[in-house]
């Protein structure tokens, strides 16, 4: 299945520049990605009765051309890849502009976060099964735990001193 949704350009989402602030963009692809799970009847309650919720490991943009005020935009969601448990999920998001050229490229990794141990969690099966109906994307692969959290991370890092 696809799923594409559409985006107003709003005057709050605007930087000093007058175009889209990179804030924005990260809430439009959040919108995209929680649009396409409530389409599957999976809102705050269903992951609230479920004891699960969805956590951003990363997210990466690439800027290709400016968005502007008052426009429409429109961003879709595409899976790329999945782990075999399933635990580990990344989406691809291409933001267009309303003539359909592309405006922005996206990628988000995340887990599923276990709300009472707030370790990560594993999926129910109804929900395994709707992101596994989603579009997968020319680059799609199996994840491992190294495509979530890289080797070579400061994971442990102290704080410098003043």
């Amino acid at each position: 299945m696809k799923y594409m949704t559409t985006i107003e350009v709003r005057w709050s989402d605007l930087d000093l520049n007058r175009h889209v602030a990179n804030t924005a963009y990260s809430s439009y692809m959040i919108e995209a990605r929680m649009g396409f799970l409530r389409q599957g009847g999976f809102d705050n309650e269903a992951f609230s009765q479920m004891g699960i919720g969805p956590a951003i490991i990363s997210e990466e943009f690439h800027y290709l051309k400016e968005a502007r005020p008052d426009e429409s935009l429109r961003v879709d969601v595409e899976l790329s890849g999945l782990s075999k448990d399933e635990r580990f999920i990344r989406f691809n998001h291409h933001l267009y502009h309303p003539d359909g050229s592309l405006a922005v490229f996206s990628r988000c990794t995340f887990c599923w976060i276990d709300l009472t141990t707030r370790k990560i969690g594993t999926v129910p099966e109804n929900l395994a099964t709707w992101i596994r109906g989603l579009v997968r994307a020319e680059d799609f692969r199996v994840l491992s735990k190294a495509d979530a959290f890289p080797v070579g991370l400061p994971r442990k890092r102290k704080t410098a001193a003043w």
